[in-house]
């Protein structure tokens, strides 16, 4: 921390300037801190949401999900925060989102196989 007075760096359990024998004064510095770190947590929150609700989203729109995963990704590594979460909500989105594909795929090959076999055990 720097002394407000003639601004000489000064030790963070310091009470007085060591160059100009100013009172340094804990509680300004003290919300000072708190107001920084305030705002980089907020920051970190806002990512983080968008991690969350890309997470939640891939279980049931996959490709929803999928993009507000990779937003979150995004957006935390750049702000240095945690990736874990968004790389999940990622992975799990991928994963939803191919076996739709594949059940799609399935239904249109079979779909009249499935319904001539239904129709053909049925009593007439």
């Amino acid at each position: 921390m720097f002394c407000k007075n003639c601004g000489k760096e000064v030790d963070d359990d310091a009470k007085f300037c060591p160059k100009c024998g100013k009172m340094i004064d804990e509680e300004v510095i003290r919300n000072e801190n708190q107001t920084d770190n305030n705002q980089k947590n907020s920051g970190a929150a806002t990512y983080n949401t968008m991690s969350i609700v890309g997470f939640i989203f891939s279980f049931f729109m996959s490709i929803v999900g999928l993009i507000l995963s990779i937003i979150g990704y995004n957006q935390a590594k750049k702000e240095g925060g945690s990736t874990a979460l968004a790389v999940a909500g990622i992975i799990i989105s991928s994963i939803t989102l191919f076996l739709e594909v594949v059940y799609v795929i399935f239904y249109i090959i079979y779909a009249n196989d499935i319904i001539a076999i239904i129709n053909s055990g049925l009593p007439e």
